[in-house]
């Protein structure tokens, strides 16, 4: 899928005046594979505030391309009337939530209240990734490829799974999922929420003989860890649409930047988003000055920081250290 990337000659619609974002003036078609089939997306989003981030609004209008309903699920909160303007004239359905059990509680309250057996493919995505180009070409590999349950991208990391943040399920596993929902429930705790849920779900679709795969596999870029962050700029010169949101916003765990740093990953922002605007010069979906707004008020300041080649050192040696303790000393 890496034929067209930084090709200029590549093109696709875009918004008529970028410099302003206007629904009225989104003029891409409807995929016409959405016609052949009933399909709902359940988009989740948390933001503060009364105003939908610009980058939510261009992954929502993405998503009417290739799905006959949209819900947007949110925190409980109140919306701008522009915004709310915005869902009605896009037909998207707003449904906001108590924000408990993370991504999965949410989608676990829509399967409750949406009479999903009635559809024959169902999207699950948030808004933890900026979508920058068209799904076009996903879609049309997942049209293809005859999985019951997929992702744009896999990982083996806690056992293969399809990452949840772009989950695409076809009729043949919907009302497994569905039982699978009403068997283990709302789970509070971040990290059983991702080995019940994430891996145990993917586990137990493939143990009721469902095919399950993804776009863009983990294999083709030799990494068993989390490819959206190890492997991203090899995945946005592969046609990748997607950039985790952290990477740019860089609001990372203590945690995420030390293993991040250990491995000599590299946290400047401008780096990606020159990249996404190299490799898509005339199939970008989203502005870039306007994204950058969406951010602004929260970016952390790790410039200085990762400048200091004592940092990356200093963590690569605690890693070593902690791998070495584990595998001989425990």
């Amino acid at each position: 899928m890496s034929d067209d990337c930084c090709d200029p000659t590549t093109s696709i619609t875009r918004f008529q005046n970028p410099k302003v974002f206007c629904p009225n003036t989104m003029i891409m078609s409807k995929q016409s594979s959405i016609d052949n089939m009933k399909s709902i997306c359940f988009y989740c989003s948390y933001f503060t505030g009364i105003n939908l981030p610009y980058y939510v609004k261009c992954y929502l209008l993405e998503l009417t391309r290739h799905f006959n309903e949209l819900v947007l699920l949110t925190n409980k909160k109140e919306m701008s009337v522009i915004d709310l303007t915005f869902l009605d004239q896009h037909t998207i359905q707003w449904m906001p939530c108590e924000n408990k059990g993370f991504d999965f509680g949410m989608w676990y309250k829509a399967f409750e209240k949406y009479p999903i057996e009635d559809y024959q493919q169902v999207g699950l995505m948030n808004d933890s990734c900026i979508l920058f180009r068209s799904l076009d070409r996903v879609f049309a590999t997942i049209d293809k490829s005859g999985w019951d349950y997929c992702g744009i991208l896999d990982s083996i990391e806690l056992g293969y799974h399809p990452q949840s943040y772009f989950i695409v399920i076809s009729q043949k596993a919907i009302s497994l999922v569905g039982k699978y929902f009403k068997q283990n429930g709302i789970i509070e705790d971040f990290e059983n929420v991702i080995t019940t849920y994430e891996i145990g779900l993917s586990k137990y679709l493939v143990e009721h003989n469902c095919q399950i795969g993804a776009v863009y596999n983990y294999t083709d870029f030799a990494c068993n860890l989390n490819c959206s962050f190890h492997k991203i700029k090899e995945l946005i010169k592969a046609g990748f649409p997607l950039i985790k949101k952290k990477i740019i916003s860089r609001n990372y765990r203590r945690s995420e930047i030390e293993n991040l740093a250990s491995v000599g990953f590299d946290f400047r922002a401008k780096n990606y988003l020159n990249l996404i605007e190299n490799c898509n010069k005339n199939s970008l979906l989203i502005d870039m000055p306007l994204l950058k707004n969406d951010f602004n008020d929260k970016l952390i300041n790790l410039k200085l920081f990762f400048r200091i080649p004592f940092w990356s050192t200093y963590f690569k040696i605690r890693a070593m250290a902690a791998n070495f303790y584990h595998k001989f000393i425990k």
